[in-house]
């Protein structure tokens, strides 16, 4: 299964991150979207222009190119959003800042991002972004949401966007992939345990082209 969200859903996954982008860390994301529209925040520990805290966002930006912030107070875009079609998003950030973002395991663009020691305090949630009522929820599809601790390469990178984790792999600690299929709380498969809670959005039988080639 996946999530289908539109554009009024969200996923709460961390209430409590003490994980993330930070100038005292490393930090790796992938995701896998859909989207149906322009604008709309899909992945957010954003803290609405607290530069002292490390937080970032990804965004389907309103120009349809994707759009990651560090702490809010600077941000880079890149790629071209492929509306109505599958698309494997991750983003790695340095402690330093230097940021590398890749679109179906391809690398599209560098940039800084502006990192501040504290990780975010904001809830990690899906689809939506706290602390701004102005903002534009994600309406699209979304699957296999994964965080890493240390900088994903591009060999692990094209891995997993063809065979998504299990939940064990070192360094991994986040990771929903939303097979429940029915209620209301999504699963983190890491040892971390940080259950997420759905606010409207429905589980979807459409899923990415992946093909597991297992030895």
């Amino acid at each position: 299964y996946s999530l289908n969200l539109d554009g009024n859903d969200y996923i709460d996954l961390v209430t409590s991150p003490n994980y993330g982008p930070s100038s005292n860390s490393e930090f790796s994301f992938s995701v896998w979207i859909k989207p149906n529209a322009l604008g709309g925040f899909v992945i957010s520990q954003y803290d609405n222009l607290n530069s002292g805290n490390s937080n970032f966002f990804l965004r389907v930006d309103q120009n349809g190119s994707f759009q990651v912030s560090g702490d809010g107070t600077n941000s880079f875009f890149f790629g071209n959003v492929a509306f109505g079609q599958w698309q494997y998003v991750t983003i790695l950030i340095e402690s330093s800042g230097l940021t590398h973002a890749y679109v179906n395991g391809s690398l599209e663009s560098i940039g800084n991002l502006n990192l501040n020691s504290n990780y975010g305090s904001q809830i990690l949630t899906l689809g939506r972004v706290y602390g701004s009522p102005a903002t534009i929820n994600y309406d699209g599809v979304i699957d296999d949401v994964s965080l890493w601790d240390y900088l994903l390469d591009t060999n692990e990178i094209q891995q997993y966007m063809m065979c998504s984790p299990f939940g064990i792999e070192p360094g991994l600690v986040g990771y929903w992939n939303f097979e429940e299929g029915s209620g209301n709380t999504v699963y983190d498969l890491t040892s971390n345990g940080n259950n997420g809670t759905i606010n409207g959005a429905i589980y979807d039988a459409i899923i990415p082209p992946q093909s597991c080639n297992l030895i």
